[in-house]
C-alpha cells in the first residue's frame, strides 16, 4: 500500500476544502504542522518520509486569475517530493508552464476537462504519467 498526502492550495496557502464550497475554505489546522504555508506543510510530509505529494490547485481548478504556479515550483525545488499535480487542466498546452516548474505527474479531472480528446493530446505531447480523476456530484 502507498500512502500521498494531498495538499489543497488556494490563495498561496493550504486550506482544508470542503464539496468545492470556497466560503468554507480555512487554512488548515493540523497536528503535524502549525503553518498553512505550502512549502512548510510540503517539507514537514518530506519529514515524515513520504515521497510524492498531491497537489490540488483550487485556484486553477476554480478558474481564478491568482497563479499558484510559483508556490508549486518552490516546493519542487525545497523538497525531494514527486510532485501530482491537478492544475484544473483544460486542454493540454497549459501543462507545460507545470512540467517547467518540476512537477512530475499530471492529474486531468473530469470536472475541468475540455474534452477526453485532450487526454489523447496530454499522453502523446509530454513524458509525464498522467492520472484520471472521475468527480462527480449530487449521483
Amino acid at each position: 500500500m502507498r500512502i500521498i498526502p494531498v495538499i489543497d492550495l488556494f490563495d498561496g496557502i493550504v486550506v482544508h476544502a470542503v464539496s468545492g464550497e470556497r466560503e468554507k475554505y480555512e487554512p488548515i489546522d493540523s497536528m503535524l504542522t502549525d503553518s498553512a504555508n505550502p512549502v512548510d506543510v510540503a517539507s514537514k510530509f518530506e519529514k515524515l518520509g513520504f515521497k510524492e505529494l498531491y497537489i490540488a490547485d483550487l485556484n486553477a481548478i476554480l478558474k481564478e486569475k491568482k497563479s499558484n504556479r510559483g508556490i508549486i515550483e518552490k516546493i519542487t525545488t525545497d523538497t525531494g517530493l514527486s510532485v501530482i499535480l491537478d492544475g484544473g487542466f483544460e486542454i493540454s498546452n497549459q501543462i507545460e508552464p507545470y512540467i517547467e516548474s518540476g512537477i512530475e505527474k499530471i492529474v486531468l479531472a473530469t470536472e475541468t476537462l475540455a474534452s477526453f480528446e485532450e487526454v489523447k493530446k496530454t499522453v502523446e505531447e509530454y513524458s509525464l504519467p498522467v492520472i484520471g480523476s472521475i468527480d462527480m456530484k449530487g449521483g
